[in-house]
């Protein structure tokens, strides 16, 4: 740049010099005249040199503006280039973070899935040991068939006994060939299933090798670009460095949105102007700084080469978009936060949050707002197939119809071609109103069930053979259950259910209709000593449970299993039938309004030490009491009614309960008070 100052300066010197030279020819004789004393330069001649020399003043001067120019604007250029660039690579680093994320939670997937597999893998391997041992038994009784057949065929007379002998490990055979069967079908439903996980872990697996690429190309972007803005720097400080050394001049350079706004030459210790930047909605001017301290040109003195840098608040648009649709827009300064809108809301999706990348949701409590934004709503469907151990979802409603896991007709679900590969807890969609007997018949590795908010019925044996369910939600809606929802002599009972979610009050449970004890899902989740926990809207069962008076009639085998004691209300007139079989309460009064007491309405209540009953009840059902061996009955009257059933106050061993007549209400509650 020295050499281009020197040819420029070269230039003036040159033709200042031919002007001098030429002027000297056109006023030779006056020179001459000048010389000899004889001739002198007129006024007019003063006033013509005068001008000649300011022109060419000006010429130099717009030189000397255009190359300050020519180089403010390369300065402007490579600074637009440097905030691109910038710009660039905080896109790259926000792009590479969320790959990071996805990377983690994509093995995040393949990690659960390996343990799912490994577990299926030893179930495969314990059938198929199981597998050699019923082949070995069926050997076993094959040999023993051919003995009793060669005896049989040796003897002359019929031998009757050799046949049923034979029929009898007949039988046996074909059971063990049955039970054999149905292992060789469980074994193919886990292989499959082992196969769909190794085929999703294959898919996961590429995609984080091809996001680990992406972020290594990433990182090389984002090295030759901090190159590039080091090599644009270095030009941007070099040509400004040039224009402040100029000689003999005072600059004043103003900086406005990361470019040169303007320059004035001044003379030294004069203050300079310049007419303010126009502000606009996303970039506002407040005043000129020097270092940082803000100064009011009209009284700041220049005494050297000078940086004006402009004080700016920048202000961005922020866009909350879903579905292709803004649904809000913000005016928000720099580095400062969104207000968080309204969250939008998708039939039978789950809002996530917003995104920027339309995969990860962010925080935007936390999130600086420093260029124009928009926010992606993300959402996940309510119902489908998800991961137990991280909540993600594995498969669309929609999905697990397209890929046959399911089938849907007129709201009633129904099993695919594909259902035994279910694997995970699954959420069933608010349109069903019907589970089909058999929808999920064999599905081992089902291991949660939310019947959605729309189920009124779950007919028979909905999930037989579903041994690894371990908690069920389900609705007010459900009030019509089937028989053996959870059993199958085939598979046994679902005895993992661990947690059953009622996401309704103890009115609502009171109108389900169970006809026999094995419908109630308490019942499975209290079979073989497993005891699981009832949750009433996320509540766990209180210690004792107050009937509303709205509430006349329990219905039959309601509380089977609760952990719990009751207060029944005043209102109530009929215990139904093995009302509160099995349950784990310790004492009840019925209230003197109640008139039918059911069959086995308090059957299996080992824990029931004490019950009061009034003299108004009229109709004492079949076994009533039977399994309460700790049992002492308080009764108002001194005589049972005609009414009763014969069998009322026995245990299964036919051992007569101890029962105290002639009680008053106050009597009984002296004497338990007494006793304790």
């Amino acid at each position: 740049m020295k050499k281009v100052l020197i040819i420029i300066l070269s230039i003036i010197f040159t033709l200042a010099l031919g002007l001098g030279i030429t002027w000297c020819v056109v006023n030779r004789d006056n020179l001459r005249e000048v010389i000899n004393g004889t001739a002198i330069y007129t006024q007019e001649d003063l006033d013509n040199a005068s001008n000649d020399a300011y022109n060419q003043a000006l010429q130099d001067k717009d030189e000397y503006e255009n190359l300050i120019t020519e180089y403010s604007n390369i300065i402007t250029q490579n600074n637009d280039k440097i905030i691109q660039l910038n710009t660039d690579i905080e896109n790259l680093i926000t792009s590479n973070n969320n790959y990071q994320d996805e990377i983690i939670r994509l093995n995040g997937v393949v990690e659960s899935n390996v343990i799912v597999i490994s577990s299926l893998e030893e179930s495969v391997s314990n059938n198929e040991l199981t597998i050699i041992s019923l082949n070995e038994q069926i050997d076993i009784l094959s040999e023993d068939i051919e003995l009793l057949e060669s005896q049989l065929s040796q003897s002359n007379s019929e031998n009757e006994s050799l046949q049923l002998q034979i029929n009898s490990k007949n039988s046996q055979i074909s059971d063990l060939q049955e039970l054999v069967n149905q292992l060789n079908d469980t074994i193919e439903t886990n292989q499959s299933t082992i196969a769909s996980l190794n085929n999703q872990n294959s898919l996961l697996s590429a995609k984080v090798e091809n996001l680990q690429l992406q972020l290594q190309e990433n990182n090389l972007t984002i090295s030759d670009l901090n190159t590039t803005i080091t090599n644009l720097q270095e030009s941007v400080d070099y040509y400004e460095n040039y224009i402040l050394q100029l000689e003999n001049q005072i600059l004043a350079i103003f900086e406005f949105n990361g470019s040169v706004y303007g320059i004035k030459v001044v003379d030294e210790s004069n203050k300079v102007s310049i007419e303010d930047p126009v502000s606009t909605e996303y970039v506002i001017f407040n005043y000129w700084t020097v270092d940082g301290v803000q100064v009011d040109l009209a009284t700041y003195e220049i005494t050297k080469n000078t940086k004006f840098i402009a004080n700016v608040t920048y202000k961005y648009k922020v866009n909350f978009i879903n579905d292709d649709v803004i649904c809000e827009t913000q005016i928000v300064e720099k580095d400062n936060y969104v207000t968080t809108p309204t969250e939008p809301t998708k039939e039978s999706y789950d809002f996530l949050g917003w995104s920027i990348d339309e995969i990860n949701p962010i925080d935007l409590s936390t999130f600086k707002i420093t260029s124009d934004t928009n926010f992606i709503a993300l959402f996940e469907s309510k119902y489908g197939l998800f991961n137990p151990d991280t909540g993600a979802l594995i498969y669309s409603w929609n999905e697990l119809i397209d890929y046959g896991y399911i089938t849907v007709d007129n709201s009633v679900l129904g099993a695919g071609v594909n259902v035994k590969r279910l694997s995970g807890d699954l959420k069933i969609s608010s349109d069903i109103t019907i589970v089909e007997s058999l929808a999920f018949e064999g599905c081992v590795a089902i291991t949660c069930v939310d019947f959605g908010e729309g189920v009124v019925t779950i007919e028979d044996k909905a999930f037989l053979g579903c041994t690894s369910i371990e908690c069920i939600t389900f609705y007010p809606n459900t009030i019509n259950f089937g028989i053996n929802i959870f059993h199958s002599d085939a598979y046994g009972y679902a005895g993992n259910i661990k947690n059953i979610y009622y996401n309704g009050t103890i009115e609502d449970w009171c109108k389900i209709n169970f006809e026999y004890a094995y419908q109630n899902p308490m019942y499975y989740a209290s079979y073989n000593n497993h005891v699981a926990e009832l949750y009433l809207n996320g509540e766990p069962l209180p210690e004792t449970i107050i009937l509303p008076n709205s509430i006349t009639t329990i219905n039959p085998f309601i509380f089977e299993s609760f952990d719990c004691n009751f207060i029944l209300s005043n209102n109530l007139t009929t215990i139904g039938k093995g009302a509160f079989r099995n349950s784990k309460i310790n004492e009840i009064i019925i209230p003197n309004s109640v008139q039918i007491i059911d069959d086995s309405a308090f059957s299996y209540c080992y824990d029931l030490t004490t019950i009061y009953v009034p003299s108004s009840v009229q109709t004492m059902g079949y076994k009533v009491f039977n399994g309460c061996t700790n049992l002492t009955i308080y009764y108002e009257n001194n005589d049972v009614p005609e009414t009763w059933s014969t069998t009322w106050n026995y245990t299964t061993n036919d051992v007569v309960l101890p029962v105290k007549y002639g009680y008053t209400y106050e009597q009984y509650l002296n004497e338990i008070n007494s006793n304790n």
